[in-house]
């Protein structure tokens, strides 16, 4: 399949293998209503396609004023760095959407800048760097100092009800105009997702949502409580009143979900992303932070 892009240089031509995912990332994305569902679907078919370990998601109104953030995170982060890159008002990723919108872009890739760089990146400044390469730099040294790797957003035009902004953290290798025309292609999917949720969430009331979402399904997440209290496969068939190869079934999608291989690790990893309760004489003020936090 090829196909092109107003925005790219060059032709991009899909592998059988990219075709594949950009399909399967397309349909499950139709059935996203929850933020717990869309969680599952960025580290699931979307991170197939675009692997990356943490999205925030931006929804502004008519005048680009930011009305609601979300952060889904799939590693241990600090309270405060989640915040940094969320926050309504000065979040990094707020920020690269007014860098985009000051300067006409919907799209924009970032590459950490390291302290090692900083001295160099001040002489560029000094020299008389044009204003969108110096912004840009800027952003660079925002996501080396927040010890993020690689970024990758794109957003919406002003829209009638509202824009979205994506931003991809933490991406394994330097976002290239493949990357971006994928994260292009997916967008019109994840924006109404985006829209469906937020609508879903002032349907039933329930204002921004203060809870960590679970990539993990409520049966799942009944398991893993058990799995916790050190009770075997046969142990929980028997008080969830199904066969303990039913039991075996949901560990083995939770070990997917939660990319881990065994019952220890599976319980560390629910542990780090603050989907299971914490005995209270394990509680420090170390504990880790949540996995989605709303704003």
């Amino acid at each position: 399949m090829k196909t092109t892009h107003p925005c790219v240089q060059e032709l991009i031509i899909l592998s059988r293998d990219e075709e594949e995912r950009l399909v399967r990332a397309i349909e499950n994305g139709l059935y996203v209503r929850l933020l717990r569902q869309l969680f599952t679907w960025s580290q699931g078919a979307l991170g197939a396609l675009l692997p990356h370990s943490l999205m925030v998601c931006v929804h502004l109104d008519e005048d680009d004023r930011v009305l609601h953030t979300e952060c889904l995170n799939a590693q241990p982060r600090d309270a405060d760095a989640l915040h940094r890159l969320y926050d309504s008002e000065n979040g990094l990723a707020v920020n690269i959407v007014r860098h985009c919108r000051q300067f006409g872009r919907l799209t924009f890739r970032g590459v950490a800048e390291l302290a090692d760089d900083a001295a160099s990146a001040q002489k560029s400044a000094d020299l008389g760097r044009p204003a969108h390469s110096e912004s840009a730099a800027q952003l660079s040294r925002s996501i080396g100092k927040e010890r993020l790797s690689n970024v990758l957003a794109c957003g919406t035009e002003r829209l009638q009800g509202g824009a979205t902004f994506f931003a991809l953290f933490d991406i394994p290798t330097p976002p290239t105009e493949r990357h971006e025309y994928f994260l292009t292609l997916l967008l019109p999917y994840m924006h109404q997702a985006f829209l469906r949720i937020i609508a879903t969430r002032d349907a039933t009331g329930q204002g921004h949502i203060q809870k960590p979402a679970s990539p993990l399904s409520s049966r799942e997440l009944e398991v893993m409580r058990y799995l916790l209290l050190g009770k075997t496969n046969v142990e929980i068939g028997m008080i969830l009143a199904v066969s303990a190869l039913t039991v075996k079934n949901h560990l083995q999608k939770i070990y997917r979900k939660l990319n881990v291989g065994n019952r220890v690790q599976a319980i560390a990893r629910a542990h780090a992303l603050n989907l299971l309760p914490m005995p209270a004489n394990a509680r420090t003020g170390n504990a880790p932070s949540t996995a989605v936090r709303g704003h």
